[in-house]
Order: C-alpha cells, then structure tokens, then sequence
C-alpha cells in the first residue's frame, strides 16, 4: 500500500532538502537581517515625520487650561447640525450666523450653550478675542435649561454646569492672553468655586481641581507682587496636543466633553 508520501510525490531526497533549507542559518540570518532593515527604516521614517519635541510650557508661563483656539464640534446636538455644517465645509462667518440663530431664538433650550459656546471657540480660532469673550460670557449669563436638582449619583452630570465651567476657562485664558490678570482669576474662581467640572472620572475631576488652583495660587502670587504674567503661545498647547498622540482638542478635561 502506497505510503503518504508517496502519494504526495515527495522522495526522500526531496524532503531531505527541504529540511536542510530550513535548518540552514544561510536561510535565517538574510531573512532576519531583512526584517531588521526594515523595521529600522520604519522607526527612522517616524522619527522624521513625528519628532519627540520638548513641548512643556517654558518656566513663568502658564499652560493654556481651555481649547487655544481649536474649534471642537460636536454632531449629538441636532440644533446646532447647521451651523456645523457650515463651519465644516470651512465657511466660519455662515456657521457663526447659524450658531447665533439657536443662541437668540432657544435661550432657554439646552442647545443655547453650547450654541453661544461654539460661537466662543471659532472667534477664538480667527483671533478675535474680543467677540470670543462676549460668546463666553453670554453662554455663563444664559439661564440654565433646567431647574437644578440633586445629583442622584456619579453618573448624574449637570449639562448646564460643564459647559459654563468651560466658558470660564476659556475666558481665563483669554484675558491671561491680553494680560487682565485680574479678570483671568476671576473666572479661574468660577470654574473652580461655581460652575465645578464633573465627570464619572474621579482622576479627573481632581486633575481639574489641581490645575485651577495652581493657576489661582499663580496669578494671587503675580499681583500681590506686581510681576508680569504670561500664558504660554497656543502653538505649544496644540503642539503638545499633537505629541500626546490626539487631534489638537483642547488639554483641559472639560474642553474635551461633547
């Protein structure tokens, strides 16, 4: 009876020869030193498109705390669907329109907020600080959408409460960038004391409690003094965004919450 191997056609020789190309260090040392080549070549191409960069503030700057500028969108909010899109096909002035529609006629909705924050963060992005400033001081003056209660437990987030504490940041970091120290701890206050970030993440939420009043103890430190204050330049912020592996979103917790 016809063994398998010879059913299969391979002669001994055959199998011997294969057996001896395996075993072979000829075989393994080019293929091994190949793979190295190319895994070499692929480290030293990332290293040139992705360089490490040191991209911590320089020492007397503050970190920016809010988005620096980026404009963050998010798609959950069907009232604001026009003014994203408008803003995603790169028109910011037709989205700003759109956005200030929902801002004027549901104050009282849960989409005025965020509308009015929106707004904030694209002027911020085209480098007009002042109508940035007046977005996110509309969006903390706008009346909450619902009646506060008690928070039945952890998971239990105040919608309205986030995004004026995010209003705040953004606002503490813009009057640093125009240099009103004064107004900059005000709203650091604000965002630490009266409209607190929450989030399920404890770390979190301790992260954020340690930056504000870093930030407080900072600039309570610089007036009772008199020196100068200065936040870093927003190129730094975004660059070590970029370097943490995100999109430029904003470093702060609160800025990242859609």
């Amino acid at each position: 009876m016809p063994t398998s191997r010879q059913l299969r056609g391979d002669s001994p020789v055959q199998l011997t020869s294969r057996r001896s190309l395996f075993s072979s260090k000829w075989f393994w040392i080019p293929l091994m030193a190949g793979a190295a080549f190319v895994a070499t070549a692929n480290a030293v191409a990332d290293a040139i498109r992705f360089p490490v960069l040191d991209v911590s503030p320089l020492p007397g700057l503050l970190p920016h705390l809010g988005s620096a500028g980026t404009v963050s969108l998010s798609d959950a909010d069907p009232a604001l669907g026009a003014g994203n899109s408008e803003w995603k096909k790169g028109r910011p002035h037709q989205a700003i329109e759109e956005w200030s529609k929902v801002a004027r006629n549901y104050g009282r909705s849960v989409w005025a907020i965020p509308a009015l924050l929106n707004i904030g963060h694209a002027a911020s992005h085209a480098g007009d600080r002042k109508a940035a400033i007046t977005a996110f001081k509309g969006a903390i003056e706008t009346p909450d959408s619902q009646p506060k209660r008690p928070r039945q437990g952890w998971w239990d987030i105040d919608r309205d409460e986030l995004h004026k504490h995010q209003a705040c940041v953004e606002l503490s970091d813009l009057f640093l960038e125009i240099g009103d120290s004064a107004s900059a701890l005000k709203y650091t206050q604000l965002a630490l004391e009266t409209y607190k970030f929450s989030s399920p993440c404890g770390t979190a939420n301790a992260t954020v409690r340690y930056e504000l009043q870093e930030r407080i103890d900072a600039i309570k430190s610089a007036l009772a003094t008199g020196r100068p204050l200065a936040i870093e330049p927003r190129s730094t912020a975004l660059a070590r965004a970029h370097a943490d592996g995100r999109r430029p979103e904003p470093a702060h917790p609160a800025g990242r919450v859609k």
